[in-house]
């Protein structure tokens, strides 16, 4: 089984939990540029050599990626990306409404159309840009999501969906047991959290995660996130890791 992380606050306490790690995965470092993040890549390098950073990006002023976001946090990513002259980078495409408060629904209108042809642009060019794109949604179908601008996933746009079924946000076994039939065809599953994000999320126990690795041993899996790693999370984790 493969078990990546996310990591939504790389600072060097976070970042240190990943020696605790032995074997090779991939981390999905946020950051708000690219300079940035290759400055955590290298942190991170130092700290374990088998870990791979991969590039989560966190907008200026809207946090996360989505046609509601401010035009121009979307304008500069592309830049940004296409700036740089990567080369096989993993990218993660957080589709989660914007963080701050979302302005009228009208106003929001206006630019939804704009917006998502930068975002389709993104996936649409990713080869050109050098990267490898993932994207982190809702635990739906991206039939659902899709005409919300909150999936891509069409057969022309090369990418990985990771829907993001954190059980320890879900109180009801009906929810937990619709979304699993929602997602039971991705190959990709995100679980968690064993460790707050922005907004304060509740804790999954030890035993909790080793139930959802359990119920998920064929996917691939990404945890959010590396922060909260400790022994005891540890431990249930190098026995489902190959």
């Amino acid at each position: 089984m493969k078990i990546d992380f996310f990591e939504e606050f790389p600072n060097d306490e976070n970042l240190a939990k990943a020696s605790l790690l032995n074997y090779p995965c991939v981390v999905f470092l946020a950051a708000k540029s690219l300079d940035e993040f290759f400055n955590l890549k290298g942190k991170l390098n130092r700290i374990n050599p088998l870990v791979e950073a991969a590039y989560w990006p966190i907008l200026e002023n809207s946090y996360w990626i989505s046609p509601f976001s401010e035009t121009k946090d979307l304008e500069n990513l592309y830049e940004d990306l296409e700036k740089h002259k990567l080369k096989d980078l993993k990218v993660l495409i957080d589709l989660e409404p914007p963080l701050k408060k979302m302005r009228p629904v009208l106003k929001n209108l206006s630019i939804f159309s704009k917006n998502k042809k930068i975002i389709k642009a993104i996936f649409r060019d990713s080869e050109k840009l050098g990267i490898k794109i993932f994207t982190a949604e809702g635990p739906l179908s991206p039939w659902i999501l899709l005409p919300f601008g909150y999936s891509y996933y069409i057969r022309k746009y090369m990418h990985e969906r990771i829907p993001m079924y954190y059980s320890s946000m879900i109180n009801k076994e009906w929810v937990r047991s619709w979304f699993k039939k929602m997602i039971k065809k991705d190959k990709n599953i995100a679980l968690g959290v064993i460790a707050k994000g922005i907004h304060d999320e509740p804790l999954m126990s030890a035993k909790e995660l080793e139930k959802d690795l359990e119920h998920f041993k064929n996917k691939n899996i990404t945890i959010f996130r590396l922060g909260g790693l400790n022994q005891e999370y540890i431990n249930i984790i190098k026995r489902f890791a190959d």
